[in-house]
């Protein structure tokens, strides 16, 4: 080989496979395996859902997620809960929590298109056009907004535009991509995320809160933010408490509880700090070994 590296950082669990070759020719090379997610787990989802048609993918899937949890020298989760997954599962505990790092992208100057529409205050929900997105979005529309009185929905996400013809009640507007969100982070009273399916951890929450929102979430979508101050991500576990802590919203648009989460846990330099304890315990891990 042309390269040879000490270290193998795999950003995902399906990559098991490369393991034994890189033992094989790189036999001094120490390996890392990031899981993204448990994606036997989202397979298991999509089964149990009906979606049969992803069957053939199990075998594949967890025969390298087992190499990447039991044959990586360090293995790392997003959070305790897939940790505790990945140890039920194919037995070897992770060594690490590494959750999901959000770098702060340069300033650009705000676009018309991002600026919100005059009316009521808004609450903003962030997606793609993604299932577990998708499902959120029906739930909002169906379930939330119209127990709302003072806010209304901000729905923006690459593909939600397709969506906007099917959305139920008036305090519900849905668009599509945007190219610069900073607009409408910066009006919003906060950010919504009642998401239900999944896996991972939801990127869109981490970005709330370096924009300075505080978020109202499902305690699934809260899953990995647990170290948050409960004024930066507050769980609503019902439609009810969903429309009670948007309604309760003062007038404040920052939270700077939320933005010293980011700056503290998903910020650079906090994963920075997060990558150089990983590289201690694996250089402690190969001393005792």
């Amino acid at each position: 080989m042309r390269e040879r590296p000490t270290l193998v950082w795999l950003d995902t669990s399906l990559l098991g496979r490369l393991i034994p070759l890189i033992r094989c020719l790189l036999p001094e090379t120490r390996v890392i395996c990031a899981f993204q997610n448990v994606e036997t787990e989202l397979i298991r989802q999509r089964l149990v859902s009906g979606q049969l048609h992803y069957l053939p993918a199990w075998s594949a899937t967890w025969l390298n997620e087992r190499r990447s949890a039991r044959e990586s020298d360090i293995t790392l989760a997003l959070h305790a809960t897939d940790g505790d997954l990945i140890a039920r599962r194919y037995g070897r505990a992770v060594d690490r929590i590494f959750p999901i790092i959000v770098t702060e992208p340069r300033a650009s100057k705000p676009t018309p298109d991002a600026e919100p529409d005059a009316g009521d205050p808004y609450v903003l929900f962030v997606g793609s056009a993604f299932p577990p997105n998708l499902e959120a979005l029906e739930f909002i529309s169906r379930d939330i907004t119209p127990a709302l009185r003072r806010f209304r929905v901000v729905a923006v996400g690459n593909g939600l535009d397709r969506w906007a013809s099917r959305q139920h009640h008036p305090k519900l507007e849905v668009r599509g991509f945007v190219d610069d969100l900073a607009a409408l982070y910066r009006n919003a009273a906060a950010v919504i995320a009642p998401i239900y399916s999944g896996g991972g951890m939801k990127v869109k929450i981490a970005e709330a809160l370096m924009h300075g929102k505080s978020v109202i979430a499902s305690p699934f979508a809260a899953i990995g933010f647990e170290g948050c101050a409960a004024t930066s991500v507050r769980l609503a576990h019902s439609v009810e408490a969903f429309a009670a802590q948007i309604e309760g919203l003062g007038g404040e648009c920052y939270s700077a509880s939320a933005r010293a989460d980011y700056d503290r846990l998903f910020s650079r330099t906090a994963g920075l700090g997060q990558v150089g304890e990983i590289l201690a315990l694996l250089d402690a891990k190969t001393c005792s070994g």
